[in-house]
């Protein structure tokens, strides 16, 4: 008998998130496999980015726990860690004068020693690699505060695919990003996924989540009382014209187009 191979699995149980300040939300339960991509959406404040960098182990959630295969995040170490997960900002730093080289080789510091000051064979060419696959190689001895927004933006998703992790986390990948930027991340990400990288990433844009989800999380609102799920599962039945128009409180309509046979969301009036 063949044995079944599991895959590497991160979920959350009971999560409630937010700050000293209070909860912003909870009751928060997903999973998330090794090559699925679960896109949170939802109106502003409810959540998203504060869920991301929870998952991330950048905030402390409030009650409930992040798992890794059954593990919480909290009993891995800081190296162990950065070896499953990595995390892009929405905004990137622009205050680095590290090349872009020499700074996508520290996201290879989680497979290092601790006394390794440089990068291996091996290391240099993971990151020439990766500089290939996120068009960066041009960029590669460029200064990152030379570099727009949108580069900016690209070069830290390279350091996060430098740490080789099981889940990327990307927090609004394609704010700076132009339309063909924003192209050729969706076939990045598909191909990462499909290399079997579980991906939790941050979108407003709804169009492009119906285009790129595995699954998706989409948060509400409550009055006076923390954010909640409204619903989680495939994008068709999540981004519902019903379900919708109940998260944003506007009125929404949609249209296939004729060429390509994507359905379009449009939000048409208040």
């Amino acid at each position: 008998m063949t044995a079944l191979i599991q895959k590497t699995m991160l979920s959350t149980h009971d999560l409630a998130i937010g700050f000293a300040s209070g909860i912003v939300a909870n009751d928060i339960s997903l999973s998330v496999e090794a090559g699925e991509i679960l896109v949170i959406a939802g109106p502003n404040g409810v959540g998203k980015s504060t869920l991301s960098k929870t998952i991330a182990r950048l905030i402390e959630p409030l009650a409930g726990e992040v798992k890794i295969d059954g593990i919480n995040i909290k009993q891995l170490s800081t190296q162990a860690f950065a070896q499953k997960v990595a995390y892009v900002s929405q905004i990137p730093d622009a205050t680095s004068t590290l090349t872009v080289t020499q700074l996508v080789m520290l996201g290879r510091n989680p497979h290092q020693k601790w006394w390794q000051w440089q990068g291996s064979e091996n290391d240099q060419r993971i990151v020439d690699s990766i500089l290939t696959s996120t068009a960066l190689s041009d960029l590669k001895d460029k200064s990152m505060d030379h570099l727009s927004g949108g580069e900016r933006q690209r070069v830290y998703l390279a350091v996060a695919l430098a740490q080789q992790p099981s889940f990327l986390i990307l927090d609004e990948p394609t704010a700076f990003l132009d339309f063909k930027h924003q192209l050729e991340l969706i076939d990045l990400l598909k191909r990462l996924s499909a290399q079997g990288i579980g991906i939790i990433m941050v979108l407003h844009d709804l169009n492009l989540t119906k285009r790129l989800a595995s699954k998706v999380l989409l948060m509400q609102k409550n009055e006076n009382a923390p954010g909640t799920i409204k619903a989680l599962g495939a994008p068709d039945k999540v981004l519902s014209t019903n379900i919708l128009q109940e998260v944003f409180n506007v009125t929404i309509s949609s249209a296939t187009d004729a060429t390509s046979g994507r359905e379009f969301i449009f939000f048409d009036s208040l």
